[in-house]
């Protein structure tokens, strides 16, 4: 179960003939999703958040949860792409091997949700995700974490950090 009926948060305009780009950041506490059409420029077409279930629940329900959204989602939205940001597997200060079991678990859940309705998807490294931004918007310093919502913000009018990995389309 997730907190916030999947549906309640969707409104999207989705022309049909229009290839989409769906971008998943998912952590176990926030899940950020995007979804842009590939035009030129490119076009948000909607996006989102969910707050999985917390801790104080079991992992099993937690996932199920997360699957069963990812999954309607997913097929709500008929996307062409599906861009996932990948688990960094060495967090400084937070690289605990639990930490990294339950990101793993949460990021490889809706990528399995998300290849059941589409199994055409990208995993893309924080490093690589970096690099896209540096060459989308000609930046020449190093690009922090901090900085990546203010660059989707200010380039495709988006709170949402998942967009980003979408660029490279």
């Amino acid at each position: 179960m997730i907190k916030n009926d999947w549906r309640s948060d969707i409104l999207c305009k989705i022309e049909s003939d229009t290839p989409l780009v769906f971008g998943l950041d998912i952590s176990s506490s926030t899940i950020g999703w995007g979804l842009i059409s590939i035009t030129n420029p490119l076009n948000l077409v909607c996006y989102g958040i969910v707050k999985p279930l917390d801790a104080k629940h079991n992992e099993m329900e937690r996932l199920d949860g997360v699957f069963n959204y990812i999954f309607n989602l997913t097929k709500e939205l008929s996307p062409s792409i599906i861009s996932i940001e990948d688990v960094f597997l060495f967090m400084k200060g937070n690289s605990t091997a639990r930490t990294i079991t339950i990101l793993m678990a949460f990021n490889r859940i809706s990528a399995l949700a998300s290849y059941q309705v589409n199994n055409n998807i990208n995993f893309y490294s924080v490093h690589q995700i970096r690099k896209i931004i540096k060459n989308a918007y000609n930046i020449d310093k190093v690009i922090e974490k901090e900085d990546i919502p203010d660059l989707i913000i200010n380039n495709l009018s988006d709170k949402a950090d998942s967009l980003i990995i979408q660029n490279p389309f």
